[in-house]
């Protein structure tokens, strides 16, 4: 599928089709359709929508990710500063092997001195240190600070759809998304409350086939 836009950035109308996809991750494309219509009066059938949301999908724009119960699982937070003496012998190796490994449930690169630091989720503390065993025993020259903390509480662990209004208001199409939407949003405080049709989506709607939401 060719991708959504051929500019790396997102039109307004995308950025808003995200934000009301990050908004209700497990509603069906002809709910986001019908919300996209009631709030910013974007008008496309549910099919577009869903080609819209497969191609951002595909460009690596958002994923959907299913996330178990944290206390299934213990995570560590682990910070590593890089041995540049062994750089070219390890990095390669160990750097696939922690993307690939399926205890990694985040990894970044910062500026500071810990330049790799990385989130695993383990079922036990007693897998945890010997999962952390073997990585050293395997790559630990490529260490020159190492740093594991315990996360004992996430109080957060998803990204607002909201966040994605600073980038709307960035331009004059986005700002009119933006006052679209406070404007939907007074006339239901205005009615009392309540939600719109798009709410109150069938269950024929919940099971259309070939929702992006359901992949």
């Amino acid at each position: 599928m060719e991708s959504v836009t051929d500019d790396p950035e997102l039109s307004p109308r995308d950025t808003v089709i995200l934000k009301t996809r990050l908004e209700y991750p497990d509603a069906s494309v002809r709910e986001i359709r019908d919300r996209l219509e009631d709030t910013y009066d974007i008008s496309l059938s549910h099919n577009r929508v869903n080609e819209i949301l497969r191609g951002m999908r595909d460009d690596g724009l958002f994923d959907q990710p299913a996330l178990p119960d944290e206390g299934l699982l213990e995570y560590y937070r682990c910070e590593i500063g890089l041995d540049y003496t062994h750089f070219a012998d390890h990095r390669e190796a160990c750097y696939d092997e922690l993307l690939a490994d399926p205890h990694v449930v985040s990894f970044v690169e910062v500026a500071s001195g810990r330049h790799w630091q990385f989130t695993a989720a383990f079922l036990s503390d007693e897998a945890a240190q010997s999962w952390l065993h073997d990585l050293f025993e395997e790559h630990g020259a490529l260490f020159a600070e190492f740093d594991q903390s315990k996360l004992t509480a996430i109080h957060k662990r998803h990204v607002d759809a909201d966040v994605l209004d600073d980038l709307l208001a960035t331009t004059e199409a986005g700002q009119a998304y933006l006052d679209r939407s406070d404007a939907a949003t007074d006339r239901m405080v205005a009615d009392g409350g309540h939600a719109s049709a798009a709410s109150g989506a069938s269950s024929d709607d919940q099971s259309d086939g070939g929702d992006a939401s359901a992949e």
